[in-house]
């Protein structure tokens, strides 16, 4: 992989010629699916399936819906919803010859049907992601702002103004999703990922580097707050009536996340360089979430209503849109049950469907307490004439009587399990003013926790003068929530009561916590935080690591040093977390910096493995002599490794000879089996530092144990080593050879060895080849004919199949059909500009789309005839892994594949070969830029701080500075070239596809 600006050479003029001439054109259109119909509104009900005591219903459909995106509900009801007609694909991919992404107001009859449809607003060139309607006004998001708007009698929009403005243009859909009014008045804000920087009309606020985030801010846009960040796409978010914010961020080469919100943190999504487990919260340094299943999810709801039964009461409900691609999987609404701190208990699916083109884009509680479903109904996120909204309800024989009215509501209705009755009865008491905070005070003296809870909310939002005095009574609920949420609200209006001195002692640990937080000075809040951490908040992980943030905030060395060395793990766990995020924050790095020092030199029980493995993540020079001291004590092999890693992290890769005879000693010891490696993160740890070293007998040596390991992820990774370190070293092909000519060695390995060797050679073994192609073994010759196409040595590959042809015929179809491809295997190595070309040419030919149609038929039909093993052999060998790795990033920029036969069928597979742009995951999408000298670069495009890295679909990989950028365009098409199949035969084709569809394990597994 090469990092450089590049001057076109006159070779590879053809291959780009062929790359721009696609810019005009569509991909390859792929077959339909007959199978799977458009259904009518009512035969699409037929379809749904829900627990025992639920039904579904109908409330709207086409035309009066057409790609419904978002909805809100106004005080007597009536729906607004957005309809998105140029969401992902612009203009030219509207249902509409004029499109306007309008919002429409729905209002129904008597039966729940639609009676009217109101245009609220129009005239918009992006989708409106984002309602919300309160007391007669609108706020929406836009792209890049969030606006307001008076509404009419009508329901029309008048005098509409920008609040917040985004002074970066995001890509369509990744500017501005849902916006809401939360519990305390506020409004809330999700955005999607990119270098967000907002401004209302009194402040700016930043986003940490290229990531998603939540923010809120007063009704006018005022006083914006950046409350977590750290989030590839966080689409959805919900309050729930205790304080606890709910975040979705759904993934896209990284994991789908349900977040329990910690205030103020960040989950890391593009603001540091870490792995799918750390994302999935995996990793026990990483903040904690749960990873939701494949699919884009659209809403997280917390219910907190009546109409459902008893057990549903608190549960999270997340609608899923299912997985990209048709026909796909998990089109569902999933139903989390979580306890009253917030722990996951159990997840089922609540409603699921037989029709693939089910897309909810979100729910919302009806006014009754039951449940609105907006429905996008399509193949995948195509822009068409259908949409739908149904409603979910109870009406088994415990169903719940009709709500309290608005008249009983100023007594009761606060405790009330109806939603609406306690906005009601806040609306009635904000609106009474001052003179009802006497009725607050009462239900925050009852032992009832809800209505405590919302009283706490009508004192936040009412400004009133002695609110905060009066939400002190919540200090002292006998429920650890709402003495929790009362901390935390006075803190918000920096109110600081003398009680929080009582409560950091509270029984219960996220109350003590709270109070921490609370205190007034930094010496204070650190003990009390820590004291916090010893009393029991180290058992929950979302304590403890909001816990460890405050100390990577404000701690110095003997904080991190306390918290280090404590007999507890948890506590030293907790210690680890602030060390982490102080050097990721940058606020308090050198006290962190400083106490790692020492505890490297002397740990006093401190973690070893794991302050080096600090030390590798976070380099710095006075780091060195530590590390070096330390690796001359008996240390384990996992200690020794990182400390390995450290010092190779600091050491330039161009001045080895810096280390002294530091690393050749480790190689050595290594060899000799002086370190021993056992569990599968040491052997990786040994194989990263072996990616960046250079052959040597001691390497050699180690790095063969490592191709016969017991773990196939072990091998893969030795065998891409290999194909690094050792292209045209004598030492690493004998080694090839060696374990090759092993007849004792698991055919598997063997197999594996053949593509290795076939991409490290510079001069054909001739006499070996040959004798390979002969191999009694029919797999062994088999794999050895088709990766002779990748080996450099192009004439005497020539040559050698020349001679072997009539033998290599004989044993059947598909060693004749391996040689069919070689006169692609003397012209061009896979991926290699010249391939490109071939490829991008054969799109145009009309004759290869008709044999591309005859043989996506053939595959299906002969799906269950190909071999895994070959078929991962045929992955290596046309080297798909280049772009496409698992649990981890790929060398160059495709989705990861963990997974991927769980959710998608056999066809799904065979058409993302077939048909690459058929179903493009976001984010893999070919992007064209311009720059202001003129030069066009065509490729996958990610940013970088204030740079564009353009990666070409043959892997030349360009910087581009933003400000050097005079056009940037997205081309509707995937990174990945059509017409892949014609570099492989149909019994390629089939192993390959047979071992993707064995991928069903998710990353970390």
């Amino acid at each position: 992989m090469r990092t450089r600006f590049r001057i076109i050479e006159p070779w590879i003029l053809p291959a780009v010629a062929w790359l721009f001439l696609c810019i005009a054109i569509d991909a390859a259109p792929p077959p339909s699916s007959e199978s799977h119909p458009v259904l009518s509104p009512t035969e699409a009900l037929e379809t749904f399936h829900l627990p025992e005591g639920f039904e579904i219903r109908l409330v709207a459909a086409e035309p009066d819906l057409v790609n419904p995106m978002t909805m809100a509900l106004d005080e007597q009801g009536r729906i607004y919803a957005s309809l998105a007609h140029t969401y992902r694909y612009g203009a030219k991919g509207a249902p509409v010859s004029s499109p306007s992404n309008p919002v429409v107001r729905l209002e129904l009859n008597a039966d729940g049907r639609v009676a009217r449809r109101t245009e609220v607003a129009v005239g918009f060139v992006d989708p409106v992601m984002g309602l919300t309607v309160r007391n007669g006004r609108l706020w929406a998001t836009n792209l890049n702002q969030v606006f307001t708007a008076e509404l009419d009698e009508d329901g029309r929009a008048a005098k509409r103004q920008t609040i917040v403005q985004d002074a970066e243009t995001p890509w369509n859909p990744f500017g501005m999703y849902r916006v809401t009014i939360g519990p305390d008045g506020l409004v809330y804000l999700c955005v999607g990922d990119h270098p967000t920087k907002l401004s209302g009309p009194n402040n700016k606020v930043s986003v940490r580097g290229n990531t998603g985030a939540v923010f809120r801010f007063k009704p006018d846009g005022s006083d914006i707050e950046l409350l977590v960040q750290g989030m590839r796409a966080p689409f959805s978010f919900d309050i729930d009536p205790f304080g606890q914010l709910w975040v979705l961020s759904n993934g896209e080469g990284n994991p789908n996340r349900l977040i329990h919100a910690i205030p103020g943190a960040d989950y890391h999504f593009q603001t540091r360089p870490v792995d799918w487990p750390w994302l999935a919260g995996k990793h026990p340094l990483a903040p904690p979430v749960w990873e939701n299943p494949p699919g884009a999810h659209t809403t997280v709801l917390a219910y907190y209503s009546s109409a459902f039964p008893e057990q549903f009461w608190g549960n999270l409900l997340v609608p899923n849109w299912g997985v990209h691609g048709f026909p796909s999987a998990n089109h569902v609404i999933l139903r989390h049950v979580v306890d009253k701190r917030g722990n996951l208990i159990e997840s089922e699916p609540f409603l699921t469907t037989t029709d693939p083109r089910f897309r909810p884009t979100q729910i919302t509680l009806a006014p009754d307490g039951n449940l609105y479903v907006l429905d996008w109904y399509g193949m995948d996120d195509e822009n068409d004439l259908t949409g739908r909204l149904y409603k979910i309800s109870y009406v088994g024989k415990d169903a719940a009587t009709q709500p309290a009215s608005a008249a009983s509501a100023m007594n009761t209705g606060l405790a009330s399990r109806h939603h609406l009755t306690r906005q009601t009865a806040r609306n009635e008491l904000l609106a009474t003013g001052p003179a009802a905070a006497e009725k607050l005070v009462q239900h925050l003296t009852q032992p009832n926790a809800l209505g405590a809870s919302e009283a706490l909310w009508t004192l936040r939002q009412s400004a009133w003068p002695n609110a905060s005095t009066f939400m002190e009574e919540g200090l002292e609920h006998p429920d650890w929530r709402v003495r929790r949420l009362a901390i935390q609200l006075l803190r918000e209006q920096d109110e600081r009561p003398a009680k929080l001195e009582q409560l950091v002692d509270d029984p219960d640990p996220a109350v003590q916590l709270e109070a921490a937080i609370g205190l007034t000075t930094k010496t204070e809040r650190l003990r009390a935080v820590a004291n916090a951490l010893r009393g029991g908040a180290t058992a929950s992980p979302r304590l403890r690591y909001r816990a460890a943030l405050e100390v990577a905030r404000l701690g110095n060395s003997t904080d991190f040093e306390n918290l280090l060395t404590d007999r507890d793990s948890d506590v030293r766990l907790a210690g680890l977390i602030a060390l982490d995020e102080a050097f990721h924050e940058d606020v308090r790095a050198e006290a962190a910096r400083k106490a790692l020092v020492g505890l490297i030199s002397e740990p006093r029980g401190a973690p070893l493995a794991e302050l080096l493995a600090a030390a590798e993540r976070w380099p710095h020079a006075s780091f060195k002599q530590p590390v070096i001291s330390a690796l001359k004590r008996d240390l384990s092999a996992e200690e020794t490794i990182r400390g390995v890693a450290v010092l190779r992290r600091l050491t330039p890769t161009s001045t080895r000879d810096a280390w002294g005879d530091m690393l050749d000693r480790f190689w050595s010891r290594m060899a000799e089996g002086e370190v021993p490696l056992v569990t599968r993160d040491e052997k990786l740890g040994t194989l990263d530092l072996l990616a960046v070293d250079q052959p040597g007998p001691d390497t050699v040596v180690v790095l063969g144990r490592l191709m016969r390991d017991e773990y196939a992820e072990v091998r893969s990774e030795a065998h891409r080593v290999l194909t690094m370190i050792g292209a045209g070293d004598q030492a690493c092909i004998e080694l090839g050879w060696k374990l090759l000519g092993d007849n004792d060695a698991p055919l598997e390995h063997r197999l594996e060895t053949i593509v290795s060797l076939s991409q490290i050679e510079k001069e054909l073994s001739r006499q070996a080849w040959l004798e390979l192609c002969g191999s009694p073994s029919r797999k062994l010759a088999l794999v050895a004919l088709r990766c002779l196409r990748n080996h450099t040595d192009r004439t005497a590959v020539a040559e050698l199949l020349k001679t072997a042809e009539a033998g290599l015929t004989a044993r059947g179809a598909d060693f004749e059909a391996a040689l069919g491809l070689r006169e692609q295997s003397v012209a061009a190595s896979p991926g290699s500009q010249q391939i490109l070309a071939q490829l991008y040419a054969a799109e145009k030919d009309p004759a290869v789309a008709r044999r591309k149609s005859s043989l996506r038929a053939r595959l299906i039909e002969q799906q269950n005839q190909g071999d895994p093993l070959l078929g991962r052999l045929v992955f290596r060998s046309q080297v798909c892994h280049r772009c496409h790795r698992f649990g981890g990033q790929a060398e160059f920029a495709g989705p990861p594949l963990d997974g991927v036969a769980a959710t998608n069928p056999v066809e799904y597979l065979i058409d993302s070969i077939l048909y690459p742009s058929k179903a493009i995951k976001t984010g893999f999408m070919l992007e064209l830029i311009v720059t202001q000298q003129g030069r066009m670069l065509v490729g996958g495009v990610a940013r970088q701080g204030d740079e564009l890295i353009v990666t070409s679909p043959s892997g030349i990989i360009d910087r581009v500075q933003l400000g050097d950028v005079e056009q940037r365009r997205r081309m509707n098409r995937s990174l990945m070239p059509e017409s892949l199949e014609i570099t492989m035969s149909e019994p390629e084709l089939l192993d390959l596809i047979a071992y993707l569809a064995t991928l069903r394990e998710g990353p970390g597994s």
